[in-house]
């Protein structure tokens, strides 16, 4: 099959490779976290947990929170956002993504957003990716809030 021009060619290649990495996302369910509270959550629990927490950002175990300890447990947190990104483009799971998984994951990621799938993304259809996402989420809660142990 002869295409008409190469950017047609890696258009389609990219589609065809983006429409697969959003059918195996849908197929995943997301695991539980094991840094979310489960709910629901006696008054005990919760001071148990705030003093878990404290004493993880209190470092020097000083009694105090400074600012720099703060900031260093906030980094740390981003981190881990980050690693857990990362692992979801990783699709090879080689533990590095390569250019091709970056931008087919964000390929995926503005079809799921062009609703009306005409090539281009607007504010509303951005608006309603982001309520979509909310409202999976606040399932999630739900089901856990349901089955603490799902």
């Amino acid at each position: 099959m002869k295409f008409p021009s190469k950017r047609l060619a890696l258009s389609i290649a990219a589609a065809v490779c983006a429409a697969s990495v959003f059918t195996l996302a849908l197929a995943q369910s997301p695991a539980p976290r094991p840094d979310r509270p489960q709910l629901p959550m006696s008054l005990g629990d919760a001071q148990t947990r705030v003093h878990d927490r404290s004493s993880t950002i209190d470092r020097n175990r000083d009694g105090f929170i400074t600012v720099e300890e703060f900031a260093a447990f906030r980094a740390a947190k981003r981190a881990e956002r980050v690693q857990r990104r990362m692992a979801r483009v990783d699709t090879n799971k080689d533990g590095r993504v390569s250019t091709t998984e970056f931008e087919v994951a964000h390929l995926a990621r503005f079809e799921r957003a062009d609703a009306n799938r005409d090539g281009q993304i607007t504010r509303d259809e951005v608006r309603a990716m982001r309520m979509q996402r909310r409202a999976e989420r606040r399932e999630r809660s739900a089901q856990t809030l349901r089955d603490p142990n799902a």
